[in-house]
């Protein structure tokens, strides 16, 4: 899916929203299934959940009633996003929108295994990579 929308980007920024979209990998899962993988509280995820279905992130693709209740079952819209490059160029919001993407990847706090050591965002959390702060 190719992001060109900067509401979009802004929204799946955020770390814990691209860790949600890593584990449901693809598939459609419940709220309460990636809450059991993530040992997430149930109300932060429906935060989350909720911004990624408002703007097309997520899609409701089944609906199944639990005894009173209803199971929502969200899917992915796409396996892959795409950001339009052009979308940082559209003036003070598009650089805004860089900025916070990019910052939002980085971790400023170091690892327990020395005080200089640093880590970079999800991908990188079991990292032992070692850089001085710049």
């Amino acid at each position: 899916m190719y992001l060109d929308d900067l509401e979009q980007v802004k929204v799946l920024a955020i770390p814990i929203r691209l860790e949600i979209l890593r584990i449901m990998d693809g598939r459609p899962m419940t709220t309460t299934q990636i809450r059991k993988a993530m040992k997430q509280s149930q109300g932060k995820l429906y935060y989350h959940i909720t911004e990624m279905e408002r703007v097309g992130l997520l899609q409701v693709s089944e609906t199944r009633r639990k005894g009173n209740l209803f199971e929502k079952y969200c899917l992915p819209a796409a396996r892959h996003f795409r950001i339009n490059p052009l979308l940082f160029r559209s003036g003070d919001a598009g650089r805004q929108v860089f900025v916070d993407t990019v910052s939002s990847h980085f971790e400023s706090k170091p690892c327990s295994t020395s005080e200089d050591t640093w880590t970079t965002g999800p991908s990188m959390r079991n990292s032992s990579t070692s850089r001085s702060p710049a």
